[in-house]
């Protein structure tokens, strides 16, 4: 496990990088603006909706590194391993919050795959389990960002799908099915951080 002066060192490395990365997007998104203007009208419209999509992710992440109210989520060391749920079924996430509590687990959760790598910079939790159907940002670009934005944490990707099943492999990460008991996943968790 972490210690305490891991976590603030990782946290802050994390939240140095986004804010180089959102840098970077910025002015990306300042020169796809301009080519928009010299591409045809099909061409155009379509880049419009990448860049207003990369811009929501953005501003998703962002809120969720800049808010001023970071009380709710964990940032000590103390009361036992840390996991993130960013899954999109609700009684998934119910059913693993109810197994995990009864071990040694703490939990946070996000809603979609922005929120996730937000809420992972802030708390570098221990273990992250990730669908691979999430909304705005794709699970295996999340497990991605993780590696990048909370380089320790030990991610978990959950799908039906073959070929996500077997890129997310091919890239390293731990899959489990989607239809996994909840005592499965919280062992595959166990497991990750042993």
């Amino acid at each position: 496990m972490l210690t305490n002066d891991e976590r603030d060192g990782l946290r802050w490395r994390a939240l140095q990088a986004w804010h180089e990365a959102k840098a970077l997007t910025d002015a990306s998104n300042s020169v796809v603006a301009d080519a928009l203007r010299i591409t045809t009208a099909s061409h155009t419209i379509r880049e419009r909706a990448r860049l207003a999509r990369r811009r929501e992710v953005v501003e998703t992440v962002d809120g969720v590194v800049t808010r001023d109210d970071h009380a709710s989520y964990p940032c000590s060391r103390n009361g036992g391993p840390l996991a993130l749920l960013a899954l999109s079924h609700a009684p998934t996430v119910v059913s693993v919050y109810e197994v995990a509590r009864r071990g040694r687990w703490r939990m946070v959760d996000a809603l979609n795959g922005a929120v996730a790598v937000g809420v992972a910079m802030l708390t570098q939790p221990d273990c992250a389990v990730i669908d691979g159907a999430l909304a705005m940002v794709a699970g295996l670009d999340v497990a991605n960002g993780l590696q990048l934005y909370a380089p320790r944490t030990a991610v978990l990707i959950m799908t039906g799908d073959s070929d996500i099943d077997t890129q997310a492999r091919h890239e390293g990460f731990i899959t489990i099915g989607k239809s996994a008991p909840a005592q499965d996943i919280v062992d595959a968790m166990d497991s990750l951080v042993a």
